[in-house]
């Protein structure tokens, strides 16, 4: 196997790890329905530092992002963002994959909104936004299957009980 494929290999084992962790996470937390994506983040982020998810107005092409605080993280997403799960999956999936290391603060977002908070923005150059970007989105994909498997798991199991 060629060094290009073993980095492939190791770029994709390292999303289905994380997601996999947070799958068994949510099934014992809820395991006999299907948790909404707000408490799927609950569950995986458990901790000292809590994150919140809240619709806002984003600039135009902004779908949603990650806001650090100092004392939470905070997902923003589009009003009326027809996807709103699989963007709140994809911030995760950049939380949870630790691409927080791959940014750097920025300071006041004062222009964006009353409150003080600083954004997190990408540092690492082109081909390492890319590669975040592209794990977040291959995260946010299979989270979002797993999460269906585990509600039609949920749903068939319950109507084989009431026959």
């Amino acid at each position: 196997m060629d060094l290009r494929r073993v980095r492939e290999v190791r770029f994709w084992d390292k999303v289905r790890r994380s997601v996999n962790k947070i799958a068994a996470l949510c099934e014992a937390a809820d395991g006999d329905g299907h948790p909404s994506i707000e408490r799927v983040v609950a569950i995986a982020t458990a901790g000292p530092r809590p994150v919140e998810v809240r619709n806002a107005r984003l600039p135009w092409g902004v779908f949603g992002r990650w806001l650090r605080y100092p004392d939470k993280d905070v997902f923003e997403v589009a009003d009326g963002l027809p996807s709103r799960d699989w963007t709140i999956a994809h911030e995760l999936g950049h939380l949870v994959l630790g691409h927080g290391k791959l940014f750097s603060e920025i300071g006041s977002t004062a222009s964006l909104r009353s409150e003080p908070s600083t954004v997190m923005s990408r540092s690492c150059g082109a081909a390492s936004h890319e590669r975040c970007e592209l794990e977040a989105e291959r995260f946010a994909a299979l989270l979002l299957d797993r999460l269906r498997v585990i509600a039609d798991l949920s749903a068939s199991g319950t109507q084989e009980l009431l026959g």
